[in-house]
């Protein structure tokens, strides 16, 4: 029955769950006119218009949730995320920390509110919270990705490490989480290491520009030039517009060219200690 109060919000959720997101969008709508008065179908309508990037309308929404209950989690969240979508950790941070407030065991809310953080240069605070959501975080794989990502954005490369290693051993097929790793070792100067995950990654992904991107660094720190500019001409086949594997390519290429001028001095010099 379409008169029916969740009829249209059940439907909405299936069609989400396909894939069909403006189908999803329309019955979210139907259920609001029968509905309005739940603040959690504006907040998962607001969550579905984030995901069509309608972010002015998903604010709308969980603005109206508010209204109807002013102390609502799901709607705090959902604004903090639409805050940091649109670059305003300020007011993301101010939103998280209402979540906090009215429920400190809110799922993930330590590492939304760390991102934010981090987002304004607070890192030791930001550290704090994070410290907090690995302990909090068990073994899953979605919030372990989310926690190395934010550590290594926070510089904390070692405690990133151990995230991604659990990650890593949760998920040995993630190409993402080899390559979050790698670049984990890179930044603890352990190049071998980090050179044997990349590779991992991109064994698992062969088309993975910022994996081959990272390589192509490592093999130059390495001073394996040819190898570097094999690796960075891939990636950037794979990801022509990327602005920092243009740099990338070019900086190799005139390396390229320097060596071999270098070589034919060498062989002009030793040809005159050596005349026929």
């Amino acid at each position: 029955d379409p008169g029916h109060p969740y009829a249209h919000a059940r439907i909405a959720e299936a069609r989400w769950a396909e894939g069909d997101l403006a189908g999803a969008a329309e019955h979210f709508a139907a259920e609001l006119d029968v509905s309005g008065g739940d603040p959690d179908i504006w907040v998962d309508y607001a969550e579905l218009l984030s995901e069509l990037e309608k972010y002015d309308q998903a604010e709308q929404c969980c603005r109206k949730a508010l209204e109807l209950e002013p102390d609502h989690t799901a709607a705090n969240y959902c604004l903090g995320e639409l805050a940091l979508l649109r670059n305003r950790p300020a007011i993301a941070e101010q939103h998280f920390h209402h979540v906090l407030k009215a429920e400190e065991d809110y799922p993930g809310i330590h590492a939304k509110l760390a991102e934010a953080l981090i987002r304004r240069g607070r890192i030791q605070q930001a550290a704090k919270h994070l410290v907090t959501e690995m302990r909090r975080s068990g073994d899953d794989p979605v919030m372990l990705q989310e926690l190395g990502q934010l550590l290594l954005e926070a510089h904390l490369s070692r405690h990133a490490n151990g995230v991604l290693r659990r990650l890593v051993d949760l998920s040995p097929d993630d190409p993402c989480a080899q390559h979050n790793l790698a670049v984990s070792f890179f930044r603890m100067h352990r190049i071998d290491d980090g050179i044997r995950h990349c590779r991992k990654a991109l064994k698992l992904k062969p088309e993975y520009p910022l994996a081959l991107y990272n390589l192509a660094l490592a093999h130059i720190q390495k001073g394996q030039i040819q190898r570097a500019r094999r690796y960075a001409a891939k990636a950037l086949t794979l990801s022509p517009n990327d602005e920092h594997l243009r740099r990338l390519s070019e900086r190799l290429e005139g390396s390229s060219f320097w060596t071999k001028v270098r070589a034919h001095l060498n062989g002009r010099r030793n040809n005159r200690k050596n005349p026929d």
